[in-house]
């Protein structure tokens, strides 16, 4: 072989090289942050296996960015987000914000004027000794540099509204710290909302909440599933749910049962917990099962001053009010509830003379927190001792008299074919509303007019028999 020769075959094998190297690096780049690297505008990093995909979104129409976590694999429908950084804490542009990769280890999202906005909150001794991985379970790790297996921080342990495969929902008992769902506010703000999904302390039952008000529960863990969600367990898509409880921690994880699917549980803003299957040829995500099966069934879903019924829309301000905040009603955010169009005229150094009135919400569950009245005989009793008091909101009348103070949650309208639903009467200003409930200062005028009517009636039908009588009386003396 010439020299000629030699020197083109070894140009080749180091040009070979080269690109071997490069895309190992580049490999390696491209689901790796290291210690000094940052991320900013369209800059993402992508797991090994093309799942996750790491950067900055901005959900639906908003104006708002945050750092987040979204599927890559099979480009998910609508940029399928699963973990957010600054859910609480948006910026307004990526370009001059950074999401960087101290050398301390300190995982920090600066904006533009360099403020810290969200971090993971430590340092390390060793400069420099830090990496973060986005892995194909969605999981954002930080940890050694030199050692894989020394987990210093992960997304695992800070969910917000999805629990993928291999996550965790529930505590530490070494740090008090709960790994809980909670959903977003709206499905354009990742804001935490009231619901939340967590593991009850002490037990194996996992709990929803709105606040600190409990609404479902998943019952009894037997080992294998949980008798009110059978569905959990069921069908391909996940297996090895299971129960871990040693001295340092509690937590429920699963597996993926397929990988050709993609599966994910997720609390929506609904407050519901859904279980979401994507395969490859899918257009949409698929429902598998949700719970509670009702939305009403939600702890106050809809609000204060708000009943909620299965059909469209599912939030419907009782009469006399509307939304608090009708730009957020719209996105299905009905947390703020309702508000009167009208103030109350009450004056409580009026006492009765009060010209407010009711209108009726027909066929609904009553609101809990009710105060009865024991002394109010019938319904134009209940009405009056109501009306007295400026503080009461609502009354109805139901074997006996009961009366609400301050605001109306958790009303549910049935069907008007379902018996179970009873009227409640609702405080409003006079005259607002079509449905209204006659106050007793209307009562007495009606009657008064109903009187005067009558004795009008019998003074015209007495002086026509006392005229005929006369006239009687007259034909017989002639």
């Amino acid at each position: 072989m010439s020299l000629k020769n030699n020197t083109q075959w070894l140009f080749h094998f180091l040009v070979f090289l080269f690109i071997v190297s490069l895309n190992t690096h580049l490999s390696e780049e491209s689901n790796t942050l290291y210690s000094g690297q940052s991320l900013s505008g369209n800059q993402t990093r992508t797991s090994q296996g093309g799942v996750f995909e790491l950067g900055f979104f901005t959900p639906g129409k908003s104006q708002n960015y945050y750092i987040g976590i979204w599927y890559k694999r099979w480009s998910a429908p609508d940029k399928t987000v699963v973990w957010v950084a600054n859910r609480n804490h948006p910026i307004s542009n990526p370009f001059s914000s950074e999401l960087k990769l101290l050398e301390n280890g300190n995982l920090v999202l600066l904006d533009q004027s360099k403020n810290r906005i969200w971090s993971t909150n430590f340092t390390l001794q060793m400069a420099n000794s830090t990496i973060g991985i986005l892995l194909d379970s969605g999981n954002f790790v930080l940890r050694g540099r030199l050692d894989s297996s020394s987990v210093i921080w992960q997304s695992f342990d800070h969910p917000t509204d999805t629990y993928l495969p291999g996550g965790k929902v529930g505590f530490n008992k070494l740090t008090n710290e709960k790994q809980i769902l909670t959903s977003w506010k709206s499905s354009e703000n990742p804001g935490e909302s009231l619901f939340s999904l967590e593991l009850e302390p002490n037990s194996s039952h996992v709990l929803l909440w709105n606040g600190t008000k409990p609404y479902f529960t998943t019952g009894v863990w037997d080992g294998k599933t949980f008798n009110l969600i059978p569905e959990t367990t069921l069908g391909p898509y996940i297996k090895n749910m299971r129960w871990v409880s040693n001295a340092n921690e509690s937590y429920f994880t699963y597996d993926a049962g397929n990988p050709t699917y993609l599966v994910r549980f997720v609390l929506g803003v609904n407050g519901q917990i859904t279980e979401y299957v994507l395969g490859k040829d899918f257009s949409e995500w698929m429902h598998k099962w949700y719970r509670p099966t009702s939305q009403c069934a939600v702890y106050n879903f809809c609000g204060s001053f708000s009943s909620c019924n299965q059909d469209v829309p599912i939030c419907a301000c009782i009469e006399g009010f509307g939304p608090k905040n009708p730009a957020v009603w719209e996105l299905d955010d009905h947390s703020d509830g309702c508000e009167r169009k009208t103030p109350l005229e009450c004056d409580p150094n009026r006492g009765n003379e009060s010209s407010d009135t009711f209108v009726v919400v027909a066929n609904t569950r009553f609101p809990d927190n009710f105060e009865g009245i024991i002394a109010a005989g019938k319904i134009e009793e209940c009405q009056v001792a109501c009306l007295r008091n400026c503080s009461c909101t609502a009354y109805a009348y139901d074997n006996g008299c009961l009366i609400w103070k301050n605001a109306l949650f958790n009303l549910k309208q049935f069907q008007s074919s379902d018996g179970s639903g009873k009227d409640i009467h609702v405080r409003v200003a006079s005259g607002t509303g079509s449905k209204k409930t006659k106050t007793k200062k209307n009562t007495i005028w009606i009657g008064l007019g109903a009187m005067g009517f009558v004795f009008i009636l019998s003074g015209m039908v007495s002086a026509i028999f006392w005229r005929r009588s006369k006239q009687g009386r007259g034909s017989a003396l002639f």
